[in-house]
């Protein structure tokens, strides 16, 4: 068995003086902090091309049946979807007038599991852990990418949600107090697949701020500073292709999935994976809140996993 060793991604940031996103980026060791909340070492992390498709793992969850979660994913990539950016040489935000060079879409049910495989093709799937969770029971969501090390190209990209009905509700559609809204849950996350990291934390407002409650429906609506970082995520101006996906079959039945992979240099060690989490924490008050944390893994050495984590 060939042993192989992964270089980490603590999703990070890029300085930007107009608004407070940050983007995830190949930068190992960096943890943010109040006082450099933004990497600015690192490289961004990318899609190479227009258009990626997100899957949905056909057994779905006991608290989320298959068609619904579809819906909700496909209204949370769509969200994203919508993005309007400002014109070349205009500060962000602006006026909108054109789109990123991205989009994300809900492209079905699928057999294939999430994870990366280094010499097969990959699928980017959205599943749900009823049982058997495997990582810190406090999560209630985890967004993995798989990126070459040389560039920041991401390869692969995989949600998974915490659905377990005995330490965790999700709710669909109206506010419940007691559960956490899938709705904002995933969009969240799409922010993180696309490329985005947490925002700094004076901007309290963002999706992709570091932090959410029960019964908090407010992060399915992007702010002006998510919109600016998609746009500085996947600029207007990049050429990229849309590239078709190559037929896929997991289990028997057929998916499709991205292009065969690019090979690496002969001196990079590959292909590195970034994790970020998001987790249930106590509140002061004793009250329970999701703070969402970042997540390091540490290296791979074949599919056993070695973690570190560190809150914001």
């Amino acid at each position: 068995m060939r042993v192989q060793l992964f270089f980490v991604l603590a999703l990070s940031c890029l300085p930007r003086t107009a608004s407070a996103y940050c983007l995830s980026t190949t930068k190992a060791d960096f943890v943010p902090s109040e006082e450099k909340p933004c990497d600015a070492e690192g490289l961004p992390l990318f899609w190479n091309t227009r258009c990626v498709d997100m899957y949905v793992h056909r057994t779905a969850s006991s608290q989320v049946g298959l068609t619904t979660a579809r819906e909700v994913l496909a209204a949370s990539l769509s969200v994203w979807e919508a993005v309007r950016c400002p014109p070349a040489g205009a500060a962000c935000p602006s006026t909108r007038e054109t789109t990123p060079s991205i989009v994300a879409r809900e492209a079905g049910p699928t057999a294939c599991e999430a994870g990366y495989e280094r010499e097969g093709l990959n699928t980017n799937v959205l599943t749900f852990r009823d049982r058997d969770w495997g990582h810190d029971p406090s999560m209630i969501a985890l967004t993995t990418l798989s990126y070459r090390v040389a560039d920041g190209e991401i390869l692969d990209g995989d949600i998974e949600i915490n659905s377990d009905p005995e330490t965790l509700k999700l709710s669909v559609g109206a506010a419940r107090p007691d559960a956490y809204d899938l709705h904002s849950v995933i969009t969240h996350e799409a922010g993180h697949f696309l490329g985005l990291a947490h925002t700094q934390s004076a901007n309290g407002q963002a999706t992709m701020r570091p932090r959410y409650d029960p019964g908090d429906t407010s992060m399915r609506d992007l702010a002006a500073d998510d919109v600016c970082g998609l746009c500085a995520a996947a600029p207007p101006t990049r050429t990229v292709a849309c590239t078709p996906p190559e037929a896929r079959v997991c289990n028997g039945a057929a998916t499709p999935a991205p292009p065969e992979e690019p090979v690496p240099p002969a001196d990079e060690p590959g292909c590195a994976y970034g994790d970020h989490a998001c987790s249930a924490a106590r509140g002061a008050a004793g009250g329970t809140s999701a703070v969402l944390m970042l997540a390091a893994l540490l290296g791979r050495m074949a599919r056993r996993h070695a973690r570190r984590r560190s809150r914001p």
